[in-house]
């Protein structure tokens, strides 16, 4: 089945031309299909709508792939069925099938790996591993492939858990790519959009969300840092630092205890970086773009381009939103339905949404008695 452009565009659906599999076989009679990838999530989800009377409905478990072009050139998404929803009325009888990419598997499934331990392994090395099972490949993106002293699973935790544990020691992100595969990267590696939106132009409806329920006035992060000669009583032993977003009217408060020692230094930084990543996640912008899944310059073709990405930069420019600045592409969900034919979907946040959250350094070892003895004389003080 093709997207919907409307007669002046039928000669440019060849590119566009949607394709949906099933177990390596062409599914005909569907009625509409979306594509969805996020930063806040680590699987990609599609739901696909077909019509019970021209086809024979999909299962719970199956293979399902998400292409476009004549022969399915360019894949958008492979993963598997989880839900199916069969309903029928006076009005209406359809199916429904929802479910999740490859990377759906690594954040279900226990990592069931023996022994589960790795000793001087690349990190790339570990991830797959990890990702074995589901299938995935593993793909660092303008990321240094370091190398893991220790790393062990913990009992219990399955194989997505594990690998968020390595992503938020070294301050990576992770999500699903078209292929199936996890892209390791940072916030914003993705290429700038060769578009920007503007009103008037590429935008079909615009809209600007701010969620406050997740926001505080004040944010407090309290902690503990071990003793040194310098470095004692009540100043080693209870540490706390504040950040105030004057944009929350309301006295609500955040308290952080933090795991672990750190220094006041680390705890600024720590509340800080709360404040702001709330804040930012929770001002969103979401644009619907028509007649297309890509990145085009009107007036060219609507099959040309590159397909949006999540992570990338682009421009908004939309006056009765207030709004004319770059933003981070937290989400893209590429939806095609007869009414509509192919349009984007993209929420929009300010790119210190997903800014690293730094790295607590670890305390200064004490002073070796020859260090001691070199500082007492560098002092003029005689050795007790």
């Amino acid at each position: 089945m093709a997207a919907t452009f409307g007669a002046e565009n039928a000669h440019l659906q060849d590119r566009d031309y949607v394709q949906v599999y099933v177990d390596g076989a062409a599914l005909s009679g569907w009625k509409s299909v979306s594509v969805s990838r996020s930063l806040t999530s680590a699987a990609g989800f599609f739901q696909v709508e077909i019509d019970p009377a021209e086809t024979l409905p999909i299962q719970q478990g199956q293979e399902l792939e998400v292409a476009i072009g004549p022969e399915g050139e360019t894949r958008l998404l492979v993963g598997n069925i989880d839900d199916t929803d069969h309903v029928h009325s006076k009005r209406r009888h359809s199916y429904r099938a929802t479910g999740r990419d490859r990377a759906g598997d690594m954040v279900d499934s226990a990592a069931a790996l023996k022994p589960g331990t790795w000793s001087n392994a690349t990190m790339s090395t570990v991830l797959q591993d990890l990702a074995r099972d589901a299938k995935s490949r593993v793909d660092l993106v303008d990321v240094p492939d370091v190398t893991l002293t220790r790393f062990a699973v913990e009992p219990g935790e399955t194989a997505w858990s594990a690998a968020e544990r390595i992503f938020r020691e070294q301050g990576l992100m992770a999500f699903s790519g078209s292929e199936g595969n996890l892209i390791v990267t940072r916030a914003g590696s993705a290429p700038a959009a060769r578009v920007e939106l503007v009103y008037g132009s590429n935008i079909l409806e615009a809209r600007h969300s701010v969620r406050g329920q997740g926001l505080f006035h004040t944010y407090l992060v309290r902690g503990q840092q071990p003793g040194t000669d310098a470095l004692f009583g009540e100043t080693a032993a209870h540490v706390e630092a504040q950040a105030v977003d004057e944009l929350v009217r309301r006295d609500r408060t955040l308290e952080i205890l933090a795991t672990g020692a750190l220094s006041q230094q680390d705890a600024q930084a720590l509340v800080e970086w709360e404040a702001t990543v709330r804040s930012a996640r929770a001002d969103a912008y979401t644009v619907i773009v028509p007649s297309s899944w890509r990145q085009n310059r009107p007036p060219e073709r609507v099959d040309t381009g590159p397909l949006w990405e999540i992570n990338q930069l682009v421009r908004l420019t939309h006056p009765y939103l207030r709004v004319d600045t770059e933003l981070l592409v937290q989400q893209v969900t590429f939806a095609s339905r007869p009414a509509t034919g192919n349009t984007t979907t993209l929420e929009l946040v300010r790119p210190d949404a997903y800014q690293s959250k730094p790295t607590i350094s670890p305390p200064a070892p004490p002073l070796t008695d020859e260090e001691y003895r070199d500082l007492l004389e560098a002092l003029g003080s005689p050795p007790p």
